[in-house]
């Protein structure tokens, strides 16, 4: 398939990241603005999920494929998605991947 580099990442936004509260790029908010505190992975608890339903959630997903393109990644493996089904966060990745 010519796929060269791949990456694999967990759905959400780092827990430390909200903890510092830190800008969203592309967009006016920050993470605590976008952060899901209720929604942890079972078995790892690294990330909160993302409220798609905010404004500067979608912008935070861009931001992470534009950041992976700069870097060459041309396959990306998105973690904890299906179980239970996100189906908001899996709407706002695949738009981008």
């Amino acid at each position: 398939m010519g796929l060269k580099f791949g990456i694999h990442i967990l759905r959400g936004i780092p827990r430390q990241a909200v903890a510092q509260n830190v800008p969203i790029l592309g967009s006016t908010v920050h993470a605590q603005d976008i952060a899901d505190q209720q929604s942890l992975c079972r078995w790892n608890t690294d990330m909160y999920g993302v409220d798609m339903s905010k404004p500067g959630a979608q912008a935070y997903y861009d931001s992470l494929v534009a950041q992976f393109a700069r870097w060459g990644v041309d396959f990306i493996k998105a973690d904890d998605m299906s179980r239970p089904y996100h189906d908001a966060e899996i709407e706002g990745c695949i738009a981008r991947f």
